[in-house]
């Protein structure tokens, strides 16, 4: 997004390692924002499911505190999800298919795609098509995930 006179920034909400479900209470703060854009309920459910791995993973894997922000431009937004480590995940945000065999190389036949852990950003990208990163920040990092008029999802 370009820096404009109707871009707006606001703190969903903030959480610590203390806070009993964050994100349940990620979800429960973002959606009166994001009725407040008129965006269709498909599109705000897809949003609230964003959220919530962004919380969960932050949480679970870096240190806080932590932020959720709502960015808006006109009608193109991005919910970024702030943390204080550096680390930016370490998978690829571009789903590539079940990795090798480390033995063989050949594809892992029994890779389970929809797995209990370690792919839910991967999941996130692809329902964003594409529009999910992460950047270092000053005090961390923030991973996003861009939507809204203009962003081809």
């Amino acid at each position: 997004m370009n820096s404009r006179s109707d871009s707006k920034s606001v703190t969903v909400c903030n959480w610590n390692a203390a806070t009993a479900q964050p994100a349940r209470l990620a979800r429960s703060c973002l959606r009166p924002e994001l009725l407040r854009l008129n965006l269709n309920e498909s599109v705000v459910d897809d949003v609230l499911l964003a959220a919530s791995e962004l919380v969960a993973n932050a949480t679970e894997h870096a240190a806080g505190p932590y932020e959720l922000r709502l960015l808006s431009e006109g009608s193109e937004y991005v919910l970024e999800c702030h943390d204080s480590s550096p680390d930016l995940p370490p998978i690829s945000l571009v789903p590539t298919g079940p990795p090798p065999d480390e033995t063989t190389g050949q594809a892992m036949p029994d890779w389970d795609e929809l797995g209990e852990r370690g792919r839910g950003l991967s999941l996130l990208s692809r329902l964003f098509h594409g529009c999910l990163s992460a950047r270092r920040t000053p005090s961390g990092k923030a991973v996003f995930v861009a939507f809204g008029a203009g962003v081809p999802w």
